[in-house]
């Protein structure tokens, strides 16, 4: 799952002195300064997340969420394949693949933006 935030320069600054003590890329410092600190009651929650995830078919083999991703890709056009991927509880590369997949064989109707060049001179 990718998601994007804003830090305070000095954080970053802090993971970068941090990650080149370590040396260690800055994704890996901050799973592992993340992951030792959590509580109890989060560390619990994401084992049970965890076993939730493994416990699910591959994405193009649970029917429901692949006609949910027909559904949302056809209600809501904007909205994003991360957007799609969490409203159904699968992962964004998952999602993204199958996507892919089910334009290629024409399941889904390409996006406007995704098809059509703007016109010059309007």
């Amino acid at each position: 799952m990718r998601k994007q935030f804003t830090m305070r320069p000095s954080v970053y600054q802090a993971l970068l002195i941090e990650a080149r003590h370590r040396q260690q890329d800055l994704g890996a410092v901050l799973e592992d300064m993340i992951l030792t600190s959590i509580s109890r009651e989060s560390r619990e929650a994401l084992e049970r997340w965890r076993r939730d995830m493994e416990s699910r078919p591959p994405l193009e083999e649970d029917p429901e969420a692949m006609e949910a991703i027909r559904d949302l890709w056809a209600s809501y056009p904007r909205l994003s394949t991360l957007e799609i991927g969490e409203r159904i509880g699968y992962p964004y590369e998952a999602v993204s693949g199958a996507i892919k997949r089910m334009l290629q064989k024409g399941d889904l109707e390409p996006r406007g933006h995704l098809t059509s060049k703007p016109k010059k001179g309007v």
